[in-house]
């Protein structure tokens, strides 16, 4: 995917922008530095507010950190959190709370119920969220 036609709202966008190209030239897309870069833009974006184009570059974050480190790697949980939080904030909470969920459960898994990071998952992530957390809508 090519982000050239992505509005250019502000000069650091615009320059984050810049960076996500060359990389995407020089390294090519699956490489953990044009990825890196995919994510800050999207962060970037989502910072103004610019939820359609944040999940449709965190979504492409995922696949690829997915596809190279792996489901369990800190990173692809990171944009795990970041992708869901952006779902919830443009109201599509089924997706949302789905996501939430997995986090929660990988962050169990592998780091245990009394790690901190769990722990924020669960007593701090999941309440804020507690609009699109209806026990009915997960699995």
């Amino acid at each position: 995917m090519s982000y050239e036609d992505s509005e250019r709202g502000s000069p650091n966008e615009a320059k984050q922008q810049q960076v996500l190209e060359k990389r995407w030239r020089i390294l090519g897309e699956e490489h953990l530095k044009t990825i890196s870069a995919m994510n800050n833009l999207a962060s970037m974006l989502s910072d103004q507010g610019k939820l359609e184009e944040t999940a449709a570059i965190s979504q492409d974050v995922l696949e690829n950190r997915q596809h190279i480190l792996g489901d369990e790697h800190p990173d692809t949980i990171s944009v795990i959190k970041n992708l869901a939080s952006t779902l919830a904030n443009q109201g599509q909470l089924d997706e949302a709370a789905a996501m939430f969920w997995e986090l929660r459960v990988k962050m169990q898994r592998i780091l245990g119920n009394e790690h901190p990071h769990t722990a924020l998952i669960k007593n701090n992530i999941l309440p804020q969220r507690g609009r699109c957390y209806n026990k009915s809508r997960l699995p």
